[in-house]
Protein backbone atom coordinates (compact mmCIF):
# COMPACT_ATOMS: atom_id res chain seq x y z
CA UNK A 1 0.00 0.00 0.00
CA UNK A 2 1.27 3.42 -0.92
CA UNK A 3 0.86 6.29 1.48
CA UNK A 4 0.36 9.84 0.29
CA UNK A 5 2.94 12.37 1.47
CA UNK A 6 0.54 14.01 3.89
CA UNK A 7 -0.24 10.69 5.49
CA UNK A 8 3.21 9.19 5.93
CA UNK A 9 3.54 5.88 7.63
CA UNK A 10 4.38 6.04 11.33
CA UNK A 11 7.82 4.53 10.68
CA UNK A 12 8.81 7.31 8.23
CA UNK A 13 7.38 10.19 10.20
CA UNK A 14 9.85 11.90 12.49
CA UNK A 15 8.48 14.03 15.25
CA UNK A 16 11.10 16.70 16.12
CA UNK A 17 10.92 18.56 19.37
CA UNK A 18 13.78 20.99 20.10
CA UNK A 19 17.41 21.04 19.00
CA UNK A 20 19.98 18.33 18.84
CA UNK A 21 23.18 18.60 20.87
CA UNK A 22 25.25 19.13 17.71
CA UNK A 23 23.05 22.01 16.59
CA UNK A 24 23.32 23.62 20.00
CA UNK A 25 27.13 23.25 20.04
CA UNK A 26 27.40 24.84 16.59
CA UNK A 27 25.43 27.87 17.78
CA UNK A 28 27.61 28.17 20.89
CA UNK A 29 30.80 28.02 18.78
CA UNK A 30 29.49 30.73 16.44
CA UNK A 31 28.60 32.98 19.39
CA UNK A 32 32.07 32.41 20.92
CA UNK A 33 33.79 33.38 17.66
CA UNK A 34 31.70 36.54 17.33
CA UNK A 35 32.40 37.47 20.95
CA UNK A 36 36.11 36.83 20.43
CA UNK A 37 36.10 39.38 17.64
CA UNK A 38 33.70 41.94 19.13
CA UNK A 39 35.03 42.24 22.69
CA UNK A 40 38.64 43.26 21.81
CA UNK A 41 37.32 45.66 19.19
CA UNK A 42 35.03 47.25 21.78
CA UNK A 43 37.86 47.53 24.31
CA UNK A 44 40.09 49.24 21.72
CA UNK A 45 37.33 51.73 20.98
CA UNK A 46 36.92 52.53 24.67
CA UNK A 47 40.69 53.01 25.13
CA UNK A 48 40.81 55.27 22.09
CA UNK A 49 37.96 57.43 23.37
CA UNK A 50 39.69 57.71 26.75
CA UNK A 51 42.87 58.91 25.02
CA UNK A 52 40.90 61.91 23.83
CA UNK A 53 40.35 62.89 27.46
CA UNK A 54 44.12 63.02 28.06
CA UNK A 55 44.91 64.86 24.84
CA UNK A 56 42.23 67.48 25.43
CA UNK A 57 43.36 68.06 29.02
CA UNK A 58 47.00 68.47 27.96
CA UNK A 59 46.18 70.94 25.21
CA UNK A 60 44.00 72.90 27.65
CA UNK A 61 46.84 72.87 30.17
CA UNK A 62 49.30 74.13 27.54
CA UNK A 63 46.93 76.94 26.53
CA UNK A 64 46.53 77.97 30.17
CA UNK A 65 50.33 77.98 30.59
CA UNK A 66 50.76 80.24 27.58
CA UNK A 67 48.08 82.59 28.90
CA UNK A 68 49.86 82.66 32.29
CA UNK A 69 53.18 83.28 30.54
CA UNK A 70 51.78 86.18 28.52
CA UNK A 71 50.89 88.07 31.70
CA UNK A 72 53.78 87.10 34.03
CA UNK A 73 56.61 86.26 31.60
CA UNK A 74 57.14 82.92 33.32
CA UNK A 75 55.44 79.53 33.56
CA UNK A 76 53.90 78.17 36.73
CA UNK A 77 54.07 74.73 38.29
CA UNK A 78 50.88 75.43 40.28
CA UNK A 79 48.01 73.82 38.43
CA UNK A 80 45.51 74.79 41.15
CA UNK A 81 43.34 77.87 41.64
CA UNK A 82 46.21 80.35 42.14
CA UNK A 83 48.07 79.14 39.06
CA UNK A 84 46.30 77.66 36.06
CA UNK A 85 42.92 76.97 37.61
CA UNK A 86 42.91 73.25 36.85
CA UNK A 87 40.26 71.74 39.15
CA UNK A 88 41.94 68.33 39.44
CA UNK A 89 45.21 66.67 38.48
CA UNK A 90 43.43 63.38 37.82
CA UNK A 91 41.32 62.66 34.77
CA UNK A 92 38.51 60.24 35.41
CA UNK A 93 35.53 58.66 33.77
CA UNK A 94 32.99 58.45 36.56
CA UNK A 95 34.74 56.81 39.52
CA UNK A 96 37.62 55.36 37.48
CA UNK A 97 40.89 57.35 37.38
CA UNK A 98 42.28 57.17 33.84
CA UNK A 99 45.19 59.65 33.80
CA UNK A 100 47.16 61.82 36.21
CA UNK A 101 48.51 65.20 35.13
CA UNK A 102 52.01 66.38 35.98
CA UNK A 103 53.86 69.59 35.17
CA UNK A 104 57.59 70.29 34.91
CA UNK A 105 58.63 73.95 34.70
CA UNK A 106 62.05 75.50 34.12
CA UNK A 107 61.95 79.31 34.33
CA UNK A 108 65.76 79.66 34.57
CA UNK A 109 66.39 78.47 31.02
CA UNK A 110 66.30 80.87 28.09
CA UNK A 111 63.52 80.73 26.98
CA UNK A 112 61.57 79.34 29.94
CA UNK A 113 60.09 75.91 29.32
CA UNK A 114 57.38 73.62 30.57
CA UNK A 115 56.38 70.04 29.90
CA UNK A 116 52.94 68.71 30.76
CA UNK A 117 52.47 64.96 31.07
CA UNK A 118 49.39 62.76 31.31
CA UNK A 119 50.31 59.38 32.79
CA UNK A 120 47.88 56.48 32.36
CA UNK A 121 46.26 55.03 35.46
CA UNK A 122 43.76 52.29 36.13
CA UNK A 123 42.52 50.54 33.00
CA UNK A 124 44.50 52.87 30.73
CA UNK A 125 47.83 51.41 31.88
CA UNK A 126 47.25 48.66 29.29
CA UNK A 127 47.09 51.27 26.51
CA UNK A 128 49.95 50.96 24.03
CA UNK A 129 50.37 54.74 23.69
CA UNK A 130 51.66 55.19 27.26
CA UNK A 131 52.37 58.72 28.55
CA UNK A 132 51.23 61.78 26.65
CA UNK A 133 53.34 64.93 26.81
CA UNK A 134 53.22 68.41 25.35
CA UNK A 135 55.75 71.18 25.87
CA UNK A 136 55.92 74.95 25.36
CA UNK A 137 57.08 74.44 21.75
CA UNK A 138 53.94 72.43 20.99
CA UNK A 139 55.82 69.16 20.58
CA UNK A 140 53.61 66.20 21.36
CA UNK A 141 54.63 62.68 22.30
CA UNK A 142 54.18 59.82 21.75
CA UNK A 143 54.69 60.19 18.03
CA UNK A 144 53.22 56.73 17.40
CA UNK A 145 50.66 56.74 14.62
CA UNK A 146 47.14 56.83 15.98
CA UNK A 147 48.06 58.09 19.44
CA UNK A 148 47.77 61.84 18.86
Amino acid sequence: MKYPIANCSPGLRRNRQGFSLVELLIVIVIIAILAGIAIPSYQNSIAKSRRTLAKTALLDLAARQEKFFSTTNKYTSDMGATGLGIPSTTLSDGNITLYTLEMTVNNTSNPPTFTATAKPAGPQTKDTCGNYTVNNFGQQTPTTSGCW
